[in-house]
Order: structure tokens, then C-alpha cells, then sequence
């Protein structure tokens, strides 16, 4: 749901203001990750969260960032051969679907949220964002995913999904309780939010 780009400039203009603090990134789940939030007191996930306390243990703090809106990605060209302008979930689902992951499916908020809807035809799983939007830009298959992505690949297009009630996900940052409101973390969750043109906390 944030977008690489976005990170990768945020990080850079947060070192331009601390340049002495070391940032290490790092793409996981957050059941992976919530062991690692609890050691390391600066440490952040950035992530959808479907469920409203996320299953978290204890000493750990949710600060909602923004909603996303969940669209179909396909395509330009697939989108004009077969006229689409909108799609329900159900037809979604149905499509040749691609799907992000840099490990299992099933630890995905979004693969999680979209299962209660059916099976997902999932014709190929991809772990590289660049393959993944490659794949999606030159062949006809789908994807579900923020219309952020379309905004950053002119060559793909966001599709509304008609009937689909998760169509808002919160996008948080999780946190220590102990450090949610240390300034270095304050400033780290605005760097971002700037970044996205959201409002700061």
C-alpha cells in the first residue's frame, strides 16, 4: 500500500534532516515482524490493517496514517480491449490475477481480505516490484491495488471496484507504546506522510 518510491523518499529526506541516524528497511509480514518491534525500541511497520486492533501483542501501538482505496489494476491496452470502466469483486476475482508477495500469500492483509470474498484465480505470485509492475504493464492480466500504482506507471490503469466493502484500508504505522510519541519517530511517520501528500500527525 506504500508505494516504494514514496519510502525510498522519504528515508532519503529524513537522513537530509538526521543525517546521523542509521535507517535499515526491511519488507516482512507483521507476524514476522512483531518480535522485532518489541526489541528494537525505534523500529516502525508501515502496513494495511484489516482487523481494528490488528492481533497484536501487548506493548505495541497502532497510529493510523491514512485510508486506501482498493481498485483493479490492469493494463492501458487490456482495459481498452475489453471496455472496462468498472468491475465487481466477483468478476475480479475471476480474472487472471497477479499477485505481490515477497513471501507466503496467506500472512497478505490484502490476500486476507480478498479471500472473504472467493478464491482468487492467482495465476502467478511475484516477489520483485519491478517484475511485478512489468508483468502487469505488458501483459493482460490483474491485479489488486491502490490507485497510487497507476499514478506512478502511466501505463497502468486503476479500475473502481463496484461492490467491494474493504474498498477503504487503513494504511498504520505500528509501533513500541514506549516510543509512539518520541520526536524521531513523530518526525520519521510526517516525513512520510508528506511524501504521500497526506496531512501530518
Amino acid at each position: 500500500m506504500l508505494y516504494p518510491t514514496n519510502i525510498n523518499k522519504s528515508i532519503a529526506t529524513y537522513r537530509e534532516f538526521f543525517p546521523n541516524v542509521k535507517i535499515n528497511y526491511i519488507e516482512s509480514y507483521l507476524d514476522t515482524c512483531s518480535a522485532a518491534l518489541l526489541q528494537h525500541p525505534y523500529a516502525i511497520a508501515l502496513q494495511p490493517l484489516y482487523t481494528p486492533d490488528g492481533n497484536l501483542p501487548p506493548g505495541l501501538k497502532i497510529r493510523r496514517l491514512y485510508a486506501s482505496t482498493l481498485v483493479a489494476l490492469t493494463s492501458k491496452q487490456t482495459a481498452l480491449q475489453q471496455n472496462l470502466t468498472k468491475l465487481s469483486i466477483q468478476e475480479v476475482l475471476k480474472k487472471e490475477l497477479i499477485f505481490f508477495s515477497h513471501s507466503k500469500i496467506e500472512q497478505s492483509a490484502l490476500y486476507q481480505g480478498i479471500t472473504k470474498y472467493g478464491t482468487p484465480n492467482i495465476v502467478s505470485v511475484i516477489g520483485n516490484q519491478t517484475i511485478f509492475i512489468d508483468t502487469l504493464e505488458s501483459g493482460s492480466y490483474f491485479a489488486i491495488g491502490t490507485s497510487r500504482t497507476a499514478q506512478h506507471n502511466e501505463n497502468i490503469v486503476a479500475i473502481p471496484i463496484t461492490d467491494f466493502n474493504d474498498f477503504f484500508v487503513p494504511v498504520v504505522a505500528i509501533m513500541r507504546e514506549d516510543i509512539a510519541d518520541s520526536p524521531m519517530i513523530r518526525d520519521f511517520i510526517n516525513t512520510i506522510l508528506l511524501q504521500l501528500g497526506e496531512p501530518i500527525v
